[in-house]
């Protein structure tokens, strides 16, 4: 250095900042590693020409299979295929399994929000640990399940609006182990 050099004894800590650097005066060489991150990216920085090749090769994969199967499914109309056989009948053709499924009617008498509304099996499971599940007819009532025991299923049915006393039916079905 010259005898008129500045060198890092006569800088006070802090007294260079960003507007003593010239422009493009910091290379990558002085960066820390990890000190980038998306937050220091402008949005749309980062080109496919400057991905990893492995991940450009990814996308463009991609990419055409994302096109090929758009494409495909725009031309062919998909065809739902009914089961082989009705969902009922096998269910109910399983050794030891029990189906049960039915319908049954509620009616609000007044302002209540909630009535409850029980289902008896005609055959009790072997105990609770059956499936049951139940919707209502009503666009204004939804169904959930209070409790259930072997030989019956509670179902709370709850307005969604103030609206006259709703009425309407509940369809359910049960599916389990049968009681021996």
């Amino acid at each position: 250095m010259g005898e008129w050099s500045v060198d890092s004894s006569k800088l006070a800590p802090g007294a260079v900042g960003f507007e003593q650097l010239a422009d493009r005066s910091v290379g990558s060489g002085k960066l820390q590693d990890e000190s980038v991150n998306s937050d220091h990216l402008a949005a749309g920085a980062v080109t496919f020409d400057k991905l990893a090749p492995e991940v450009g090769g990814l996308l463009t994969d991609l990419s055409g299979a994302l096109r090929t199967t758009k494409l495909r499914l725009a031309q062919e109309p998909i065809q739902p295929e009914p089961p082989a056989a009705p969902m009922l009948a096998v269910a109910s053709a399983v050794p030891g399994v029990g189906l049960t499924f039915g319908h049954v009617d509620y009616a609000f008498g007044g302002i209540e929000d909630r009535i409850e509304v029980s289902v008896s099996f005609d055959a009790p499971y072997a105990d609770d640990a059956y499936v049951v599940f139940a919707m209502a007819d009503h666009p204004g009532c939804v169904c959930t399940l209070k409790e259930k025991s072997p030989e019956k299923a509670t179902f709370d049915v709850c307005r969604t609006r103030l609206t006259p006393a709703p009425n309407g039916r509940i369809q359910w079905m049960a599916v389990g182990l049968k009681s021996n």
